[in-house]
């Protein structure tokens, strides 16, 4: 077998990713992990007062021109302005279940990283009790004619383990350990231009 291996700046990652600053905020470090590896600076507490309120406070000449949900809408665009001189155009695109290894190597390819949540604790009904957000910055791949195959994911995990600092919370698992318990993933376009 011929192995692909596909990265995006995983130096760059180090230098942005925090451990979550509340236990149940995976989801809000994860985000912020995601915006500012592509220069938008913004805090975990920004992130979920956003999320929880649709608004968000930044510098004092922020402007919030379209307001958004971050967890809830499928497709949605916030246009950010005021922040560091630039106007962030930032897309957030969420789709059900996992990704198919092609969105993940083409998102990869364009040096995108992608959040996905897992369901990580049921009830013995299989009810979903908990959900965790994971950063997917790697894979290891095969690529036939026909279709590629993931064979290992590196992914972040912003829970601040003892590790945490270390190792930046790298992480790899087989795609096995959690395809069956994806919920869903984003996608999140940042685009920033100075005004």
């Amino acid at each position: 077998m011929d192995f692909k291996y596909i990265s995006i700046d995983e130096s760059k990652m180090d230098s942005v990713i925090e451990a979550q600053d509340m236990s149940v905020w995976s989801w809000a470090s994860s985000i912020q992990a995601l915006l500012q590896y592509n220069g938008f600076v913004i805090s975990q507490d920004q992130i979920v007062e956003f999320d929880l309120k649709t608004e968000v406070n930044l510098e004092t000449e922020s402007k919030l021109k379209n307001e958004t949900k971050l967890k809830s809408n499928t497709v949605s665009k916030t246009i950010l302005t005021g922040v560091k001189n630039k106007t962030f155009s930032i897309e957030f695109k969420k789709t059900p279940g996992p990704p198919s290894p092609d969105t993940l190597i083409k998102e990869l390819h364009e040096n995108r990283p992608i959040l996905f949540e897992y369901v990580s604790f049921r009830d013995s009904e299989d009810h979903v009790l908990a959900s965790h957000g994971l950063i997917i910055t790697a894979v290891n791949y095969t690529q036939t004619n026909q279709e590629s195959t993931i064979h290992e994911l590196m992914y972040r995990d912003t829970f601040p383990t003892q590790d945490f600092e270390k190792v930046k919370g790298r992480r790899s698992a087989l795609p096995t350990t959690f395809v069956d318990n994806i919920l869903c993933y984003w996608v999140i376009n940042v685009e920033a231009s100075n005004f």
